[in-house]
This record gives C-alpha cells, structure tokens and sequence, in this order.
C-alpha cells in the first residue's frame, strides 16, 4: 500500500471489513504513535521499535532513513522482533 494514501484509520477500517494490510505510512499521519515518532528517541541503523493498538502494528526502522510501517496481519513475528529490539536496547544502555 502506498504511503500516501494509508493511515491508521483506514487500516482499522479495512480490518474490520476483513482485509489484511500492511505499507509504509508518513509518520506525521494523523494517528500514528508519537512515542515511535523521528523527535521520540535516536536509533542506530538496524534497530526496530513497534507499538501495538489492537490488532494494528506500527513499526519503525532505522535504516539510512527511518522506515515507518503499518500492518494490520504480522502479529506473532513483530512480536518476536519487538523483544529481541528491547534487549538489544538493553545492551546499549547497560
């Protein structure tokens, strides 16, 4: 799906209408999390954070630019890779 057109609304909406998605969104959408936003922590490249609100997903990468994504059907993997995140944030602060 292309970040112009996604939001968090409409991913709540198609969810609800049964339709699976996932796409990048701008993090300035109205909606999206403030606490995964450019101005909310500095990342290394590599590092993941996501944010869960029912069955939404939203997923920020640190690449040579972040990378924001929502998803409304990768729950268990995120799931996975949130944790992993978490203790490799662990590790940098410790």
């Amino acid at each position: 799906m292309d970040s112009y057109f996604a939001s968090p609304a409409m991913f709540d909406d198609l969810f609800q209408h049964k339709i699976n998605a996932c796409g990048t969104v701008c993090h300035d959408r109205r909606g999206m999390p403030r606490d995964i936003g450019p101005k909310s922590m500095k990342m290394k490249r590599g590092v993941i954070v996501t944010h869960v609100r029912g069955n939404l997903r939203a997923v920020r990468w640190k690449d040579r630019r972040d990378v924001y994504i929502l998803t409304n059907m990768h729950f268990l993997l995120l799931k996975a890779i949130s944790q992993m995140t978490l203790a490799m944030l662990s590790n940098l602060v410790s």
